[in-house]
């Protein structure tokens, strides 16, 4: 049985100003301004980290404008570091991180972090 799970979350290349604030940033002048973020979560049994894939787990992000990205994984927990599975935000805004994670035979505990987007410099 899981007993705490912890979400964590980072930046693809640069735009994290703060613990869960990212800003917007723009690669070329004719392109929409973004920001990459990947997240992770780490689930505990006790003081133990709960590893291996024998879980279920959903991954939703939600904000502003009806946006919702969600992604699904057998991982009991992953690495923000992970290859692959970054969102783009380009809305400034609040937004919830939100995972779900079901060990094999027991219960389903959910965290969620919130974080924010703000605008690029001018």
């Amino acid at each position: 049985m899981i007993d705490r799970l912890e979400i964590e979350t980072t930046a693809v290349g640069s735009g994290k100003v703060g613990p869960g604030r990212y800003q917007l940033k723009q690669v070329y002048s004719s392109s929409k301004p973004y920001v990459g973020i990947k997240y992770g979560w780490t689930s505990y049994v006790g003081d133990q980290e709960l590893s291996g894939h024998d879980c279920t787990a959903v991954g939703t992000v939600t904000g502003p404008g009806g946006f919702e990205a969600v992604q699904h994984s057998d991982a009991c927990s992953r690495s923000m570091y992970k290859i692959g599975d970054s969102v783009t935000f380009n809305a400034v805004g609040t937004y919830n991180v939100t995972v779900s994670v079901t060990p094999k035979d027991g219960q389903e505990v959910t965290a969620t972090e919130t974080i924010e987007v703000i605008a690029m410099d001018k």
